[in-house]
């Protein structure tokens, strides 16, 4: 009985197959571990680390610019979150100020108004 075996470019084909889907599998699970988060929470500095408590408990790892200006202060933090497996959480941060209750609180939609302006009597 004879054996079957793979021709060299059979083989190579389907190893680049596999290396093409494990890659887009690979960068899905990465655009999927990263979205833009808005978080409150105070601004700790541990020797060259930067984290930030929330509320909430939960800790991050901050990477950005301006962030010796906040040290222990309550801040408003914009960044995009990227996740690492079996570390806590990393936020690179876009933008970041004080923050102060009820100024950063999200507006309420104000009503259209209609065109012509109010109307006099």
């Amino acid at each position: 009985m004879r054996s079957w075996h793979p021709s060299p470019l059979t083989h190579h084909s389907a190893m680049l197959m596999r290396l093409v889907l494990a890659l887009s599998l690979l960068w899905a699970g990465q655009a999927e571990a990263q979205q833009e988060l808005t978080v409150v929470g105070v601004l700790y500095v541990s020797g060259k680390d930067y984290y930030l408590e929330t509320e909430d408990g939960d800790v991050f790892t901050l990477i950005g610019d301006e962030l010796t200006l906040y040290q222990e202060d309550l801040v408003l933090v914009t960044g995009t979150a990227l996740q690492r497996d079996g570390d806590m959480p990393l936020l690179k941060v876009s933008s970041i100020q004080p923050y102060e209750e009820g100024v950063h609180e999200p507006e309420a939609e104000a009503e259209p108004e209609e065109p012509g302006g109010p109307e006099t009597l």
